[in-house]
């Protein structure tokens, strides 16, 4: 069950298909094997994601997890959680360590926006 809304998924799924070409994973798979028209929302496709995150994080210990339960939404929110949070911030010195190592390494801030836009592209 998605009880994202509809928009975000809809988002997410145009942005997974954008890139799926660009970290070489195969494309969506198209429902009732119809193409999918240019006009078309892409359909929710679990498989596309989770090759997509393999590809990125190839140089990290990953699992899948299968979604395999259905929660009864009607007297229970997965957003009601009582979970202990924590605020993971970095001290002073480490904001001004990360900024001069990203300052020494893009001198160019076009290259660096190109690639914070691109980041599912690097190793």
């Amino acid at each position: 069950m998605i009880t994202a809304l509809p928009r975000l998924l809809q988002t997410e799924m145009r942005f997974y298909q954008e890139v799926a070409p660009a970290v070489p994973v195969p494309g969506p798979r198209v429902l009732a094997a119809e193409p999918l028209r240019p006009t078309a929302e892409p359909p929710y496709d679990p498989l596309l994601y989770q090759r997509v995150y393999t590809h990125v994080l190839r140089h990290r210990q990953t699992q899948v997890l299968a979604v395999d339960r259905q929660l009864p939404t009607a007297t229970f929110s997965a957003y009601k959680y009582h979970m202990v949070q924590h605020a993971v911030l970095p001290t002073a010195e480490e904001v001004t360590q990360y900024i001069a190592a990203v300052e020494r390494h893009y001198p160019d801030q076009q290259a660096l926006q190109r690639d914070i836009a691109q980041w599912y592209r690097h190793p």
